[in-house]
């Protein structure tokens, strides 16, 4: 399957030198800030809108905010030599995992269905999850770079652009028009990237260890044990039985939920946190290996 063979080879290049990590983070800012906008951008311009979709990301939103206020009640019990548990409890890799092994399997053209179970997420990301690794972080003027953030960055242009475009009837437009055909036709090509860049580079980045494996065990331990028992419930009685929505949308909310912690996490730590921030990423590492078994068994089955 290309969601193993992909970062078997990103691997093998980084073990035969064939690439530099500087070569690596060239590509991944190529993932996103052309390859990954493209496909979100594309998406929802060509989605049909459905005023169940705004109810349904307001779902997903407060089960990712329960998931964070639960976290932070338990942090001491659980995690108590690790503040940073409730970042590790709850939120997804949708940008750099959840899209390319939902659109390596079920192919780039049904992007929409997970896109439209991320639409709550992202809120959650950029609305609480941002704004108290901020504080966390005591990081001045943090409203107004996380807004300065938000506006910017290609990822959430993309989905706005997309949307908006929709919701104003100008999708077809926008396709068909002599003017924006050859950009559309090139953001297509770039799309076309998204899958095995993001997977190569996964490869090449994901490096394992046994560091405080204990405590790794308990937090992946508590982040499985309270996200699978919520994957039957939302598709069951909320995706299912109170909204309607078929098995594309059930099967696009279980591979957003078994996805890991946002990679961003780390990036958000203090400096001198060198130990805490070195066992989030291998944390981060293990989630992530764990969330390409249990997808792969789950699309095997």
């Amino acid at each position: 399957m290309p969601i193993f063979i992909l970062p078997l080879l990103g691997i093998l290049l980084r073990r035969f030198d064939f690439l530099s990590q500087n070569s690596v983070e060239a590509l991944k800012k190529i993932v996103v800030n052309l390859a990954l906008p493209s496909v979100l951008f594309l998406s929802f311009l060509r989605l049909e809108l459905d005023p169940k979709y705004v109810s349904l990301s307001a779902a997903v939103f407060a089960v990712c905010l329960c998931l964070f206020i639960i976290a932070k009640a338990v942090n001491k019990l659980i995690a108590p030599k690790h503040p940073y548990f409730p970042f590790m409890a709850t939120g997804f890799e949708y940008g750099m995992l959840g899209v390319a092994l939902y659109g390596g399997v079920y192919g780039l053209e049904n992007i929409k269905y997970i896109a439209v179970i991320d639409l709550g997420h992202e809120i959650f990301i950029w609305f609480v999850m941002l704004p108290f690794l901020l504080m966390k972080k005591q990081h001045q003027n943090s409203v107004g770079n996380l807004l300065k953030t938000f506006t910017t960055n290609p990822v959430i242009l993309g989905i706005v652009g997309g949307i908006g475009l929709n919701a104003l009837g100008l999708g077809e437009a926008v396709t068909s028009s002599s003017i924006t055909a050859g950009i559309i036709k090139s953001m297509e090509f770039l799309s076309q990237l998204t899958v095995p860049l993001i997977l190569l580079t996964l490869g090449f980045s994901l490096e394992l260890n046994f560091y405080q494996l204990k405590d790794a065990v308990v937090i992946i331990c508590y982040r499985y044990l309270t996200v699978l028992p919520l994957i039957y419930i939302f598709n069951r009685y909320v995706i299912g039985d109170l909204f309607g929505l078929d098995h594309h949308f059930q099967t696009a909310l279980f591979t957003l939920f078994i996805l890991p912690a946002p990679f961003i996490v780390p990036l958000f730590m203090e400096k001198n946190q060198h130990d805490e921030r070195d066992f989030i990423n291998n944390l981060l590492a293990v989630q992530t290996v764990l969330s390409l078994f249990i997808f792969s068994v789950y699309t095997l089955s």
